[in-house]
């Protein structure tokens, strides 16, 4: 203890030998660089965990619908009319999802468009689970599970469009 109070008065007694150096040329620069970088980062991070999040919602959902879980099951029984019906609403979506690729397209970002790639490569995997689905759709096309889970997938994909293109609106 004894120590510890003779080397603060040292230190408040000698302060202008401690603060007689200045930091090197560039070194606001380079910690303003480091701090950009990292905002990407946790940028990047976020729209991944986000991703893996609905990926994982929508593999649960898909399992509960074809174990028989689903509390929710429609049933027609004219099946030329729901067949009819669910071309319109896969024709809505599939619009609204080019409407939302158009939005995106025409966010302009300074650093690049590294976040656009980076994005595209996670939604490509909501895809390739679409095109499952609808190929499990084109073999069974009375299976109400396999058109809810369609569907489903078309709302998640433009849910994350909506989010991620607000986001890149207010960071680029």
């Amino acid at each position: 203890m004894k120590h510890k109070i003779e080397i603060e008065d040292f230190i408040n007694k000698n302060s202008e030998l401690f603060n007689s150096e200045e930091p090197k040329e560039g070194h606001l620069n380079r910690f303003q660089s480091k701090l950009q970088t990292n905002n990407k980062n946790i940028f990047l991070k976020s729209i991944k965990y986000a991703a893996a999040v609905i990926f994982l919602f929508s593999a649960f959902f898909i399992y509960n619908n074809y174990n028989g879980f689903s509390k929710n099951e429609q049933i027609s029984d004219n099946t030329n009319n729901v067949n009819e019906d669910f071309s319109d609403i896969n024709n809505f979506y599939s619009s609204q999802l080019e409407v939302k690729y158009s939005e995106l397209d025409a966010v302009t970002c300074k650093q690049g468009n590294k976040q656009k790639q980076s994005i595209n490569n996670d939604l490509s995997e909501l895809d390739n689970e679409y095109v499952k689905l609808l190929a499990e759709y084109n073999s069974n096309p009375e299976n109400t599970k396999i058109k809810n889970a369609l569907i489903n997938n078309y709302r998640m994909r433009i849910n994350i469009l909506d989010m991620v293109i607000k986001t890149l609106k207010n960071y680029c």
